[in-house]
């Protein structure tokens, strides 16, 4: 997120690599529609490609329809609906069920990684704030949601 890319990676497109039981990093796949930007918060935003002249189909996409995205609320929704909401909570329910290890102490423990990584990187520590991870409510898709064709 620092760079201001998202990555959309559902569950089953994702893993967890570890090294004697610790988590080391992530391998994710199949990004189809799911690199999402908002142009002002590119980090490089001459990197972002001239979609069009890749194919025609771009020319007349709206905002939202692929890549790039209206604003800051909406690539912070798909951030924490994709890691917090679907990939995590998983993990902290299992933690908790399984170790008796308590779902609000695997947040805070994330909160305060998260808050340690940007203030190490001191041009970050904007970003963050940007972002408002950290807001009581957040919106999240629903999966279950009957979907319309």
């Amino acid at each position: 997120m620092v760079h201001g890319i998202a990555l959309e990676a559902h569950a089953q497109n994702m893993i967890l690599v570890h090294e004697e039981g610790w988590p080391k990093r992530v391998i994710v796949r199949d990004f189809h529609e799911s690199v999402e930007y908002v142009e002002e918060f590119v980090k490089h935003p001459n990197s972002i490609p001239n979609f069009a002249s890749l194919h025609p189909k771009f020319e007349e996409a709206e905002v939202n329809e692929w890549y790039w995205m209206s604003s800051l609320k909406a690539l912070k929704e798909l951030l924490l609906d994709t890691v917090f909401v679907y990939h995590l909570s998983e993990l902290s329910y299992l933690l908790e069920e399984l170790y008796g290890f308590k779902e609000r102490t695997f947040y805070s423990l994330h909160r305060d990684k998260i808050i340690q990584h940007f203030k190490q990187q001191t041009d970050w520590v904007n970003r963050l704030e940007r972002l408002d991870l950290f807001s009581e409510d957040i919106d999240a898709e629903s999966l279950l949601k009957e979907k319309t064709l």
